[in-house]
């Protein structure tokens, strides 16, 4: 018996404000909102010093050449207006693609409003107001995750916004790098400038007592409030200069990684592992950091797609046997091929039982797609619900796996959310967490016509000085504080968007079953990933196939029904959506022939090496919906979008069915008659 979503209207009309709408039903709310602040910008801008002269002639416009200008400017706005009309549906819910939806009202007109004053975050001087908004924004992550943001307390944690995700897993590896070899490069500076360091109250041995691999593995908050007591100790300007040179001897950053290998050989290159479903930007991290790609180990994942921790502690257990480095180890809370959560509390767990035996690492998430899955869990007062009340709200959200995860976050170092997410707000907003900030500072950069140094108390008020980007909009930050403040980060508030998008998944598995018996008797389909959030894969394999390279071919030909095409006008799309790959080198045997009968495909042809092209294949071709959407399962004339989207589904099936090259191969003997659909691709 299917079950109803749970809670599906409670929360509705509180939303309704918040978004523009599919139908744009909000469009005097934007309206009269958008234009009460740009009268009022324009009102800011008269009332600054209003006994200047303007510096434009109230007559100027009558003038020829500036009614040419004019006339130039509207054509062009006229051609882009054409040309975004082409744009992609992210805000209808027949958009069920990649990860992107309608907009939260607050935090777009937020941005709207704040372009106007245009303010420049990477420093104090050109972005007064917004800075504080983006450290206020990286305090509220902070506190989402569960790390500490008492100045009072040790460690004390701080985050800030970036243009993407991208951006912040390669500042988070930039920052960690510099992390890892402190130890080592104050162990030596100690001993080159003769200063004796009080041991920390944590740690066995003196950081003088330490071998180079010793000092390599100081956990992080050991060996940053080393170099903040080895800092306090440079009393004068001179001292300070004379200590951070000194410690620069000693640090890849510095010297470059080929120089420090030269220099200091007992050091193998360090590795950084990642799950084999790590998003690309893990790659570009290696490649801009110089740590290679080769250094970039991928652990292999379960029938979940979630990390193997088992193959992570064989691999842990390898490294320490032979004295290799670990950078650091990267989970993943929301694939972004299949939303699923990586064990985060079993690598915690890990990293203790291996900090134990003298091999440390430092554990970031990659949180860009499910950070904000944790307001679901968090309460207003700051603490974690039990599982049993998590549950309340769901059918089977949250796994104990996935609860598990998302309440272990407190325990890692560092922490990619992305706003432009499931944070519902304009492209393009990243952010990142760090649970020390010290780890921030010892990267400190200085530039004399930015920055003023002149006080000893630092302030990251100058963020430029902290972070891997310099100048960055002001009116991101703007867009976020905004959305944050009216929808804060609990699940009484921002949980109950990101709920109905998980009500969203949990109602299209309900209603998969019934999809699978109707397209029975002509096509098999599969779920080849169970859901762990709001992300929903499917393959198809016509009737009578039993090739991987056919059935590929064949949901591809589904999906050229459901991709978006530059060339012809979206409104001709019933519904789109977007795909991905299941390849079988991330699949155990056994998990490869498991999803192969599913789909009545002969094992021989889901393969690792292709060699017959025609019928093997080393991947499964999925259809990919993120149903983030929160008004997928309104209801549209007795149905709802996944109702629609399934009915659509089967027609499409039927109607590749009866081409070319499937209708030879396959010979279905048993079809309904649908009506001919045109393909949105052409």
């Amino acid at each position: 018996m299917q079950k109803e979503p749970k809670n599906t209207q409670d929360s509705k009309k509180w939303m309704e404000p918040l978004f523009a709408g599919p139908y744009g039903e909000n469009n005097d709310l934007f309206e009269s909102v958008i234009l009460e602040h740009f009268r009022e910008h324009f009102y800011w801008r008269r009332n600054f010093h209003p006994s200047d002269l303007p510096a434009i002639d109230t007559a100027s416009e009558y003038d020829q050449s500036y009614q040419l200008t004019t006339s130039r400017m509207k054509r062009e706005l006229h051609k882009l207006s054409a040309k975004l009309k082409h744009s992609v549906p992210f805000f209808h819910p027949r958009y069920m693609g990649h990860m992107a939806s309608d907009l939260f009202l607050p935090g777009l007109i937020a941005q709207m409003m704040t372009l106007l004053y245009n303010p420049n975050n990477v420093s104090n001087e050109a972005g007064s107001e917004t800075i504080d908004m983006e450290l206020k924004v990286g305090e509220q992550f902070a506190q989402l995750f569960g790390f500490n943001t008492d100045e009072k307390h040790y460690p004390c944690a701080w985050g800030h916004l970036t243009s993407g995700g991208t951006v912040a897993n390669i500042e988070a590896l930039w920052n960690l790098r510099s992390g890892r070899f402190i130890g080592f490069a104050l162990g030596h500076s100690t001993d080159e400038l003769k200063i004796k360091l009080n041991k920390h109250k944590k740690s066995a041995k003196s950081i003088h007592e330490m071998n180079d691999w010793e000092l390599f593995n100081l956990p992080l908050d050991i060996s940053l409030g080393y170099w903040q007591q080895f800092m306090q100790l440079a009393t004068t300007e001179s001292q300070q200069q004379l200590f951070e040179a000194t410690l620069n001897k000693y640090r890849p950053e510095s010297l470059g990684l080929a120089t420090f290998s030269q220099r200091y050989w007992t050091i193998k290159s360090p590795i950084v592992l990642v799950p084999s479903t790590a998003h690309y930007s893990w790659k570009k991290a290696a490649q801009l950091l110089g740590l290679g790609t080769e250094q970039m180990v991928k652990v292999p994942v379960d029938r979940h797609m979630r990390m193997d921790y088992e193959a992570l502690e064989r691999i842990l257990q390898q490294a320490l046997v032979k004295q290799i480095p670990i950078l650091a180890v990267v989970s993943v809370l929301g694939t972004t091929e299949f939303g699923t959560i990586d064990p985060v509390h079993e690598v915690v767990r890990l990293q203790q039982y291996f900090s134990e035996k003298g091999l440390y690492f430092p554990i970031h998430v990659d949180a860009a797609w499910g950070g904000y899955f944790a307001t679901l869990f968090r309460k207003e007062n700051g603490k974690n619900l039990s599982f049993a009340e998590a549950s309340q709200s769901f059918s089977y959200f949250p796994s104990k796996e996935t609860y598990a995860a998302i309440t272990h976050l407190d325990k890692v170092d560092s922490i990619t959310v992305d706003p432009h997410k499931l944070g519902y707000l304009p492209f393009g907003v990243g952010g990142v967490v760090f649970r020390n900030k010290l780890l921030c500072q010892i990267q400190e950069q200085k530039a004399a016509y930015v920055f003023d140094n002149r006080h000893a108390e630092k302030s990251f008020n100058d963020l430029g000085q902290f972070i891997l980007e310099g100048s960055k909009p002001g009116a991101a930050a703007a867009a976020v504080y905004v959305s944050q403040q009216v929808t804060p980060l609990h699940n009484k508030a921002m949980g109950k968007i990101v709920a109905a998008s998980i009500r969203n998944s949990e109602y299209f598995t309900d209603h998969f079953d019934a999809f699978k018996n109707k397209i029975s008797a002509y096509a098999q389909v599969i779920m080849p990933v169970e859901p762990d959030t709001n992300l929903v894969t499917l393959s198809i394999n016509p009737i009578n196939n039993h090739s991987m390279a056919i059935a590929n071919q064949f949901t591809r030909a589904i999906y050229q029904f459901l991709k978006v095409n530059p060339q012809r006008p979206v409104q001709t799309a019933e519904f789109l959506g977007s795909s991905t790959k299941l390849f079988r080198s991330n699949l155990t045997r056994a998990e490869a022939t498991r999803l192969a009968m599913e789909l009545s495909i002969d094992g021989k042809t889901f393969v690792e090496k292709v060699e017959d092209e025609k019928n093997q294949a080393d991947f499964m071709f999925a259809l990919r919906h993120t149903l983030m959407n929160p008004w997928i399962i309104q209801n549209q004339k007795g149905k709802n979008y996944i109702d629609m989207y399934l009915e659509y589904l089967g027609e499409i099936i039927q109607q590749v069915l009866l081409t070319e090259p499937f209708v030879s191969v396959c010979k279905p003997e048993v079809m309904t008659s649908g009506k001919k659909i045109k393909s949105a691709s052409g």
